[in-house]
């Protein structure tokens, strides 16, 4: 089964050929090129493509109003409510096609950032039922920021749990305060420990 089923007339196959390339950019299968399997025959790989796929995309263009399989094609999306038509041409659909809103393609020449192709991406995903491709990068940064953020904090301020330590140079030397343990039931209950490295003077 294929994610989009892409209906055209041989005159458009150029037009077709460019949508293919972008629906698989956005990780899409698409049907399009009409190759039949041997031992198959091209009536019934059609009608097993087309009943099948998630999505149908026509192209509607002054050769495919007047292709009969085009129009077929159309029309078996229409009553499975899968139907996404684009206008790659200033001619109008059939009429039974045009209280179905078209992406405008008229002109496109395959550039990426044309608002028809992006209409019609647009309206592929909403009837794919998908949200696009995730912005990996953009979510890995801002989990190494953040865990940048937790270190500092950790080895300066210790966690939640008062666990952690650092030094302490006084005028009698250096000593080490340390809280990573529960401290010991005594009748003052210091708050924390304070391990010294060397003697103090005296």
């Amino acid at each position: 089964m294929s994610d989009v089923f892409l209906s055209y007339a041989r005159e458009d196959a150029t037009t077709a050929r460019q949508l293919a390339e972008h629906f698989r950019e956005e990780g899409w299968s698409v049907f399009w090129d009409r190759e039949i399997p041997v031992g198959k025959t091209w009536e019934d790989t059609i009608e097993d493509q087309l009943s099948r796929a998630t999505c149908v995309v026509v192209l509607w263009s002054a050769a495919s109003i007047g292709s009969d399989w085009v129009r077929a094609e159309a029309a078996a999306a229409v009553d499975r409510g899968v139907l996404v038509p684009a206008l790659i041409d200033r001619t109008s659909p059939p009429v039974r096609f045009r209280i179905i809103q078209s992406a405008d393609l008229a002109g496109w020449q395959g550039s990426r950032g044309h608002i028809g192709l992006t209409n019609l991406i647009a309206a592929v995903r909403a009837a794919l039922g998908t949200t696009g491709k995730p912005d990996t990068t953009k979510s890995m940064g801002a989990v190494r920021r953040d865990s940048s953020r937790t270190r500092k904090t950790d080895s300066s301020r210790g966690d939640r749990n008062g666990r952690g330590s650092r030094s302490v140079v006084g005028p009698h030397g250096r000593y080490d305060e340390r809280h990573d343990r529960p401290q010991p039931r005594v009748q003052f209950r210091p708050r924390r420990l304070l391990h010294f490295q060397k003697p103090l003077s005296t």
